[in-house]
């Protein structure tokens, strides 16, 4: 078995800084990307996110002939890790992410009225029986809970459904197609 052994670069350390903070970009999309993909298993998003990862190395090795532990070792050897653009560049990475799953967590909030309207499905059914000796609702008690649960997540799913058409009918009448793509693959 032949395994690749790291060489030392040729490029100075501002090339690799250059390839690195490239690399960092090429990853980046990647994981945007990929959190707009539905996968049915966290074993498929394993896969598409390795299969994604070895593309960012094909193409920085066919651009620039520098294998991943070349590129590796000379980040090491530049210490580049450590350099105040590298640093910035995460940290507006990490910000986008940040904003992207505030973004998330906000579109399934439920609004306001849907609170309300939860509240006073909840009053409506009346009180629950006390627990029983192991700590756990009586079975009819279970069943409304349940019966509730389900219902206030129809009703909420279908006004949601409503808007997503809404926005996304807009955005194709309005001929976004990146937009309308972006809408399609949130949902």
């Amino acid at each position: 078995m032949e395994i690749d052994k790291p060489q030392d670069v040729s490029e100075t350390k501002d090339e690799i800084k250059q390839i690195h903070m490239e690399k960092i970009k090429m990853e980046f999309e990647g994981e945007m990307k990929m959190a707009g993909m539905n996968v049915s298993s966290q074993q498929e998003a394993q896969t598409r996110m390795m299969i994604q990862r070895t593309e960012t190395m094909d193409r920085i090795y066919l651009k620039y002939k520098l294998k991943l532990s070349e590129l590796i070792g000379a980040v090491q050897k530049y210490d580049l890790e450590n350099d105040s653009d590298v640093k910035a560049l995460r940290a507006a990475n990490n910000a986008i992410k940040m904003k992207e799953k505030k973004k998330m967590e906000d579109s399934i909030k439920l609004s306001a009225d849907q609170e309300k309207m939860v509240v006073a499905a909840v009053e409506a059914s009346g009180p629950l029986g006390a627990l029983n000796a192991d700590n756990v609702l009586e079975f009819d008690d279970f069943v409304r809970v349940q019966s509730l649960i389900t219902k206030m997540g129809i009703v909420i799913m279908e006004t949601k459904n409503v808007q997503f058409k809404t926005e996304r009918r807009a955005l194709l009448e309005d001929s976004k197609e990146a937009e309308y793509q972006k809408c399609i693959q949130q949902f």
